[in-house]
């Protein structure tokens, strides 16, 4: 193997990532997520008006010049299976390239699945030997996020460390549902704790993290990543060419925008619609809908949340909602407005988010 000096990185940028494997990690069952999470992987959620959660971190691995990935599934991975085969299998395997998928599988040598990801990673380390990679970048599947692996690995090897470990500040009402990591003036790891009831706070800093990172594991953190990409200024570019998010994008016509059947015009304001949705004289403030999505006369929609192919009946109005994927609302419908009623009917976050499912709208028919 060529070796490179610490001093030349430009080099070190163009070959760290060659001699790479990242190893993408499914993680649990998302059951906070509830219904979003009942029949696909939390990295298969679907997320910003066209995009999937893994898609981030897949995009990072491609923008970086990582194209050997390993993603290691296990909880309901159909769909995420099936979004892997269909919109990541342009890489050129000539070249080695690859996106490989791992699924949980009983060995020999043992008789559970995955017990956590330091245990999927533990029961692949036959197959990531086979990558003969020198370097192993592992990775979560369901953050919201960009990064530049390359920088990492520079650092990496420019301080000779046996692991490096990627982490950012956050306030300290947050720390206490992550894992905390507690690192001394060199950046060297001293300490980890995880989930800290009250965690120390960092000397001289003021608690709030730069870089845009989203853990989207929660309804509340879903929906407000969601919308943070319909705000006027985003803190996070999906805008930008020089780092593009890719996925798996059917054809599909564009998004149409008429009058409703009165002959009243619509109103759009801060949202995300994307291709083939059809709205009909609706007034949306602040949303953001996944493909296929028809909305029929006389909506209102607020801070709302449509996943792919839901249908919205006449005069409904939704406000602070998720609708999951293929929900039909009924006419008339109101979401959003009467927190006891929405209680009875759906699922109601502690911030007030409700959760439309296929199922909770088979019980009230």
């Amino acid at each position: 193997m060529v070796r490179f000096a610490s001093s030349d990185p430009v080099m070190l940028a163009r070959q760290l990532p060659i001699q790479s494997v990242a190893l993408i990690l499914e993680g649990g069952r998302g059951s906070r997520l509830k219904g979003l999470t009942a029949e696909r992987a939390k990295p298969a959620v679907h997320f910003g008006g066209q995009f999937r959660i893994i898609d981030f971190a897949l995009s990072n691995c491609l923008n970086s010049g990582i194209r050997r990935i390993g993603v290691i599934t296990q909880y309901q991975s159909h769909t995420l299976v099936q979004h892997i085969q269909r919109g990541w299998s342009f890489l050129n395997a000539e070249m080695n390239e690859f996106v490989d998928l791992l699924p949980a599988q009983q060995r020999l040598a043992t008789e559970h699945w995955y017990r956590g990801t330091a245990d999927a990673v533990s029961q692949n380390l036959d197959i990531i030997r086979r990558y003969r990679a020198q370097y192993l970048v592992i990775l979560a599947g369901d953050h919201i996020y960009k990064m530049d692996y390359s920088r990492l690995l520079i650092d990496h090897v420019e301080k000779g460390a046996p692991c490096t470990v990627a982490c950012l500040p956050v306030p300290r009402f947050e720390a206490r549902d992550f894992g905390v990591l507690a690192v001394d003036a060199d950046y060297r790891v001293v300490d980890f704790v995880e989930k800290p009831a009250d965690p120390p706070a960092m000397p001289g800093q003021p608690g709030q993290s730069t870089p845009y990172w989203r853990d989207v594991g929660t309804l509340d953190a879903y929906w407000r990543a969601n919308l943070d990409l319909a705000s006027v200024m985003p803190e996070l570019n999906i805008y930008d060419r020089e780092w593009p998010i890719r996925t798996a994008m059917p054809p599909m016509p564009p998004a149409k925008f008429t009058q409703d059947c009165a002959g009243h015009s619509g109103v759009t304001l801060n949202s995300l619609v994307s291709g083939g949705c059809i709205l009909s004289g609706t007034t949306l403030k602040h949303c953001v809908l996944f493909p296929r999505v028809r909305i029929h006369s006389f909506c209102e929609l607020e801070q709302a949340v449509l996943l792919p192919d839901v249908i919205v009946g006449r005069s409904c109005r939704l406000r602070r909602c998720i609708v999951d994927r293929a929900c039909q609302i009924p006419d008339d419908m109101i979401i959003g407005e009467e927190a006891d009623l929405d209680r009875q009917r759906f699922h109601l976050t502690e911030e007030g988010i409700v959760l439309v499912t296929r199922d909770t709208l088979a019980k009230l028919s």
